[in-house]
Protein backbone atom coordinates (compact mmCIF):
# COMPACT_ATOMS: atom_id res chain seq x y z
CA UNK A 1 0.00 0.00 0.00
CA UNK A 2 1.07 3.56 -1.01
CA UNK A 3 2.21 6.76 1.42
CA UNK A 4 1.08 9.50 0.02
CA UNK A 5 2.07 12.67 1.33
CA UNK A 6 0.06 15.73 0.13
CA UNK A 7 1.84 18.83 0.22
CA UNK A 8 1.54 21.44 -2.03
CA UNK A 9 5.53 22.24 -2.37
CA UNK A 10 6.14 18.39 -3.42
CA UNK A 11 3.65 15.63 -3.65
CA UNK A 12 5.05 12.49 -2.92
CA UNK A 13 4.38 8.74 -2.71
CA UNK A 14 5.85 5.85 -1.95
CA UNK A 15 5.44 2.36 -1.90
CA UNK A 16 9.01 0.48 -0.69
CA UNK A 17 9.78 -3.20 -1.92
CA UNK A 18 9.42 -5.79 1.16
CA UNK A 19 12.48 -5.38 2.73
CA UNK A 20 14.26 -9.02 1.79
CA UNK A 21 13.33 -7.86 -1.97
CA UNK A 22 16.54 -8.44 -4.38
CA UNK A 23 16.67 -5.58 -6.84
CA UNK A 24 18.06 -2.07 -7.43
CA UNK A 25 16.27 1.46 -7.66
CA UNK A 26 16.19 3.08 -11.15
CA UNK A 27 15.68 6.62 -11.17
CA UNK A 28 14.51 9.40 -13.86
CA UNK A 29 14.41 12.87 -12.92
CA UNK A 30 11.36 14.94 -15.00
CA UNK A 31 10.69 18.28 -14.93
CA UNK A 32 9.18 19.30 -11.65
CA UNK A 33 9.35 15.81 -10.27
CA UNK A 34 11.36 12.09 -9.56
CA UNK A 35 9.83 9.09 -10.55
CA UNK A 36 12.15 6.01 -8.95
CA UNK A 37 11.30 2.00 -9.54
CA UNK A 38 12.87 -0.86 -7.82
CA UNK A 39 13.22 -3.79 -9.99
CA UNK A 40 14.31 -6.78 -9.12
CA UNK A 41 16.74 -9.03 -11.76
CA UNK A 42 13.87 -9.82 -13.97
CA UNK A 43 12.21 -5.98 -14.16
CA UNK A 44 9.76 -6.92 -12.06
CA UNK A 45 8.48 -3.75 -10.21
CA UNK A 46 8.73 -4.29 -6.73
CA UNK A 47 8.41 -0.85 -5.54
CA UNK A 48 8.44 2.75 -6.11
CA UNK A 49 8.92 6.46 -5.59
CA UNK A 50 7.43 9.48 -7.28
CA UNK A 51 7.70 12.94 -6.23
CA UNK A 52 5.58 16.46 -7.87
CA UNK A 53 4.86 15.93 -11.33
CA UNK A 54 5.61 12.42 -11.42
CA UNK A 55 3.08 11.78 -8.89
CA UNK A 56 0.36 11.41 -11.44
CA UNK A 57 1.93 7.91 -12.16
CA UNK A 58 0.74 6.36 -8.94
CA UNK A 59 -1.83 3.98 -10.50
CA UNK A 60 0.04 3.06 -13.51
CA UNK A 61 2.94 1.87 -11.01
CA UNK A 62 0.29 -0.06 -8.68
CA UNK A 63 -1.15 -1.39 -12.02
CA UNK A 64 2.32 -2.85 -12.86
CA UNK A 65 2.83 -4.05 -9.18
CA UNK A 66 -0.31 -6.28 -9.23
CA UNK A 67 1.10 -9.83 -9.49
CA UNK A 68 -0.98 -12.28 -10.76
CA UNK A 69 -2.93 -15.11 -8.49
CA UNK A 70 -0.69 -18.51 -8.62
CA UNK A 71 -2.51 -21.47 -10.45
CA UNK A 72 -4.92 -23.76 -8.41
CA UNK A 73 -3.52 -27.03 -8.96
CA UNK A 74 -6.11 -29.43 -10.14
CA UNK A 75 -7.53 -32.66 -8.73
CA UNK A 76 -9.74 -35.25 -9.46
CA UNK A 77 -10.61 -35.82 -6.27
CA UNK A 78 -11.30 -34.07 -2.89
CA UNK A 79 -9.21 -35.05 0.42
CA UNK A 80 -11.55 -36.00 3.10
Amino acid sequence: MPVVVKTPAMPTIVCPPTADAAGAWHSQAQAGGVASRFLDSSGRLLGFALTGAASGSKQEMLKQMQAPLPAVPQSGSIAS
